[in-house]
């Protein structure tokens, strides 16, 4: 991986260790959060809020349905809470307000529910941020905005690549794609490993051989029937034969692959990673 700190030097990464809620919480919160700012998929009739956290929001109304609980409603209020925290500018974004943050990191708690079910959610686990937690989330906030002011602007996020799944990799859905690359988010106290570099490539490579790049709407609502994307396109392959791109491309298609960290406030491009593509068994 070729490395760059963005501020020019070496910083100091956010310790860990002294934030008093699950780490997932905080990634989850720093990249809804930032999702929140950037605002710029958003059905018009969905407030922007419920839109950045939709997955989380989703998943108070399954723990509504299956314990008779009322998520859903506190849910609701957190994304009130959170859209009245600032006005929007997309020329200069304000962060969230403490008390804003501290109802994302409640509202993410909720995720593990849609995605894993219910004996996933752990109704004790703390989602109170104290001071210091609140403190590096907006810090990560300020950082990830400031990424895209340089790489951006993010065409695409929260999407799925409808037409590249295949029996082996038959779901998942990527962080954010600028206008030539398809980046991956990772709020780690760690350089990338292997498996992150994998993960990516996976989406790289689902990207080069699906139809989403064809479709205005990137499925980003989920109203794409499974009829419409099971025939696979293979983009390369097109490429070899024409020559030349699609005139009926509606969206961004990625042509690298980078990772950014708001922890460590480093971005990363993979000079020769794509060459693996022959090493990955799912499109043989």
């Amino acid at each position: 991986m070729e490395v760059r700190h963005l501020n020019g030097n070496v910083p100091t990464p956010l310790d860990r260790t002294v934030e008093n809620v699950d780490l997932s919480f905080v990634s989850m919160a720093v990249d809804y959060l930032t999702r929140w700012c950037l605002d710029h998929q958003k059905p018009p009739h969905m407030p922007a809020a419920e839109y950045a956290f939709n997955i989380s929001c989703s998943g108070a109304s399954k723990l509504d349905r299956q314990l008779g609980t009322d998520y859903a409603t506190r849910a609701t209020e957190s994304c009130r809470l959170i859209d009245e925290s600032r006005d929007f500018n997309p020329d200069a974004p304000t962060l969230p307000t403490p008390a804003a943050i501290a109802a994302a990191v409640e509202l993410t708690s909720f995720d593990v529910a849609f995605r894993a079910g219910l004996q996933g959610y752990n109704p004790d686990a703390n989602t109170t941020p104290d001071a210091t937690t609140i403190q590096h989330i907006a810090t990560m906030m300020e950082r990830s905005l400031g990424f895209f002011r340089q790489f951006g602007p993010a065409l695409v996020d929260g999407f799925t690549m409808f037409g590249g799944y295949t029996e082996t990799v038959d779901s998942g859905d990527g962080d954010f794609v600028t206008a030539d690359t398809l980046w991956g988010f990772k709020v780690s106290v760690k350089p990338p490993t292997s498996a992150h570099t994998l993960q990516l490539l996976v989406y790289w490579l689902m990207a080069r051989h699906s139809v989403w790049n064809r479709t205005a709407t990137w499925n980003w609502d989920h109203t794409t029937q499974e009829a419409e994307w099971r025939e696979t396109w293979d983009l390369d392959a097109y490429l070899r034969e024409n020559r030349a791109w699609p005139d009926d491309l509606h969206g961004p298609v990625p042509t690298d692959i980078g990772m950014y960290s708001p922890r460590l406030d480093v971005d990363g491009v993979p000079a020769d990673v794509i060459t693996a593509e022959r090493e990955v068994s799912v499109y043989k």
